[in-house]
């Protein structure tokens, strides 16, 4: 296991993607209509006018075009409505859910603002939707989190405050980032062995982006931290460090001979490869929401092995070979070029990695990551 540098170099080369700002959409600007006769008003300042008015126009649908945007599958929702045959979606039985996510059919949005909820309150894919609800996913009242929010100190309320302001700035205005600061602050009050860590901002960013209201976002966040990375926030990143480590003793295992020449010729640590991935559960990695989206879909319901898979799966796509780091014209850290190569992997075809992270979840029991991680602690 590589020391403290490998972390910190990790965090230092994944800050600009935790801390990127935008530029606001600009207004479609409308030359002026000419009011008097064409022929005879019309001279030079004018065309000039209506030139700049043109360019604005192009230049506020350019902007338009490349805003944010969540787009859903047609079919998808077909394969929904056949589905549910008329039944409301929370009378659905939970194995047919899964058949339904496992066999890649993205949760429509207007079905996951229901769903998650249940599965945040409900254990994990073994529980039944509707027991008993697991300790800490009860969402909290109003005046709950408003108490939450005044009790966080100074300096931590401080730390949260910017970066609140940077994240998914092109996604969240002003009333969404004041719930993302209550979540936050809330958070942080909820968990003092925690406190705030960066990448916290970006997970529960998608809560709010999506719909779900503060309270819900808090125990969203709280579900996603303990079934999928737990500890891995806390000082000195234990279970990161943990997982970490089982990770490469399962890429050896299960990855394809390529996938691990390549990554031994790169001699990064995959520690290092893996930091933004793990700590941000893929929020911070400039994915389409709608592909980050589809990924929760599967960690809510099948937890720790989900995220590993998904990252291992991330490893045989889109590992960068060392000639490509080496030939390119602008020379870029292998992490930097495997997160590019992941992210335009991930715009074009997400369901190549979905469907991969189904074909490796059953070679991955949580029992044996937890074996993996221990043995390396040894």
């Amino acid at each position: 296991m590589e020391t403290d540098d490998s972390i910190h170099a990790a965090c230092a080369i994944n800050a600009q993607s935790f801390a990127k700002s935008g530029a606001s959409l600009p207004s479609p600007v409308r030359p002026e209509e000419n009011s008097g006769d064409a022929a005879s008003d019309y001279d030079e300042a004018d065309f000039e006018e209506e030139a700049s008015g043109v360019q604005s126009l192009e230049a506020s649908l350019e902007a338009a075009a490349s805003a944010p945007s969540f787009w859903e599958d047609g079919e998808d929702h077909i394969r929904w409505e056949r589905a549910l045959a008329g039944r409301p979606v929370i009378e659905m039985p939970l194995e047919e859910v899964l058949a339904l996510v496992r066999s890649g059919a993205a949760v429509p949005l207007k079905h996951r603002l229901v769903l998650w909820p249940l599965w945040i309150a409900t254990g994990n894919s073994c529980t039944a939707l509707g027991s008993v609800n697991v300790p800490g996913s009860v969402p909290l009242s109003d005046e709950e989190l408003e108490s939450l929010e005044r009790s966080v100190p100074a300096e931590v309320l401080r730390q949260i405050n910017l970066d609140v302001s940077r994240t998914l700035p092109k996604w969240l205005g002003a009333p969404e980032r004041a719930v993302l600061r209550r979540v936050l602050c809330s958070l942080a009050a909820l968990q003092p062995e925690v406190g705030y860590c960066q990448g916290l901002g970006n997970i529960a960013a998608v809560f709010v982006v999506l719909g779900f209201d503060a309270a819900t976002a808090v125990a969203g966040t709280r579900a996603l931290l303990t079934r999928c990375c737990p500890s891995y926030h806390e000082p000195g990143l234990p279970g990161f460090r943990r997982d970490a480590a089982a990770l490469a003793a399962l890429a050896q295992k299960l990855l394809p001979v390529d996938t691990q020449r390549r990554l031994a010729a790169l001699c990064i640590p995959l520690e290092v490869l893996a930091t933004q991935h793990l700590i941000a559960l893929a929020s911070a990695s400039d994915w389409p929401l709608c592909a980050t989206a589809q990924l929760w879909d599967l960690l809510l319901l099948e937890g720790r092995p989900a995220l590993l898979a998904s990252f291992l799966a991330l490893l045989q796509l889109y590992l960068p070979e060392i000639a490509d780091v080496c030939g390119s014209e602008v020379q870029l850290e292998p992490v930097e070029l495997f997160r590019i190569h992941s992210q335009q992997g991930m715009a074009r075809d997400p369901a190549a990695l979905l469907q991969l992270v189904q074909d490796l979840l059953p070679n991955l029991p949580e029992a044996l990551i937890d074996q993996l991680g221990q043995e390396a602690a040894r």
